[in-house]
């Protein structure tokens, strides 16, 4: 049984909440995170070679089709005589003036250690979940959370934690953070994860330690293919390897929702994507994980609030999904009986806490 916050939004299982509660759960973000302000990859590249000025080769576009943007840089990048060039663009194109922090600030809230330390890692280039940061701590406070590249935290020692840029971090003068190199062509993404493995290694351990929530992915993603294959061939080996969970959006049910993770072995959490035309077509995906990082700061107030505003209005008329909240509350629980003896008005309440063997 998961618990479900609104129709549109994802189902998130029992177990995962449960982890959540422990400090055990660690948000793994990508490109999604920080869009609309900034390109995804496939939106980099091409503006990439609109500021080089260079045009596409037969073999690019063929890699551009189908979503192998690191092979299109790495192309690129053999063809031009200055090669640091594409690196340059790449980071002025990253750069956002006031940036909107919302989304950030809410992983923030829900990806953290047991002691409430920040724990979040992320491919992504920019600094938005420093600043985030900043504002929700105290200022300054960022400079020494931020890690990149290869000089990465351990997991599972116990210090930890902090936001880990995996393919490299853009400097940033606000928070007072220095830039490191990115992985960005097929020649980097080799290095980091095949070649030297360094990034492969860090991934591989978290996975031992932490349970993996991807958010802001696709599964054609350049980090999914390079990362989550090679994982699913060693949990036929180490049994000791986490869930690795996928928040992904859906435009209609029985569309194929999950099917694309399926040779991964990754366990989606589908949402319902908003209409075209709509300013933010992923509004349901925050506006539930912001409800999920509520109940996950304060557990026990969360569910005696949740308990009785649903248990003291008549039973008729109750959504399945209102119902299932209820299911979840006090499924294998019993901290909530005296919620009920004082919430419940309407007596079929109690019929159906029996039906459902919730007694």
């Amino acid at each position: 049984m998961g618990l479900r916050f609104s129709e549109d939004g994802p189902d998130f299982p029992t177990e995962l909440v449960d982890g959540l509660l422990d400090g055990k759960v660690l948000f793994l973000c990508g490109a999604g995170v920080s869009t609309p302000q900034l390109p995804g990859f496939g939106g980099l590249v091409t503006r990439v070679f609109q500021e080089l000025g260079v045009g596409l080769e037969d073999g690019e576009r063929e890699a551009r089709d189908a979503f192998r943007y690191e092979e299109v840089l790495g192309s690129l990048a053999r063809r031009l005589s200055n090669r640091s060039a594409m690196h340059e663009t790449v980071r002025r194109l990253l750069v956002v003036a006031d940036p909107q922090l919302e989304k950030h600030k809410t992983i923030l809230r829900l990806s953290r250690n047991l002691d409430n330390r920040v724990a979040i890692v992320t491919t992504n280039f920019d600094t938005f979940f420093e600043r985030a940061l900043d504002e929700v701590e105290d200022a300054g406070v960022a400079a020494g959370e931020s890690f990149a590249g290869q000089a990465l935290p351990l997991p599972g020692a116990d210090d930890f934690g902090g936001i880990i840029h995996l393919h490299g971090r853009l400097d940033d003068p606000v928070v007072k953070i220095a830039g490191t190199p990115l992985v960005l062509t097929s020649a980097e993404y080799g290095e980091a994860y095949m070649r030297s493995g360094w990034a492969a290694r860090f991934l591989f351990d978290l996975v031992r330690c932490k349970t993996l929530v991807l958010v802001g992915y696709s599964a054609g993603d350049a980090p999914i293919r390079y990362f989550l294959n090679v994982l699913e061939a060693d949990r036929e080996r180490f049994s000791d390897l986490q869930p690795v969970y996928a928040l992904d959006a859906f435009d209609e049910a029985g569309s194929g929702e999950g099917d694309r993770w399926a040779p991964i072995a990754v366990r989606p959490l589908g949402y319902r994507r908003g209409r075209k035309g709509e300013a933010d077509r992923h509004a349901a995906l925050w506006r539930d994980l912001g409800a999920l990082a509520d109940l996950v700061e304060q557990p026990k107030a969360w569910r005696r609030r949740k308990a009785k505003a649903l248990l003291e209005t008549p039973f008729e008329g109750r959504s399945e999904l209102e119902l299932s909240i209820v299911s979840w509350l006090f499924t294998n629980k019993r901290d909530l009986w005296d919620v009920v003896i004082t919430a419940v008005q309407d007596p079929r309440w109690f019929d159906y806490i029996a039906a459902q063997k919730l007694w």
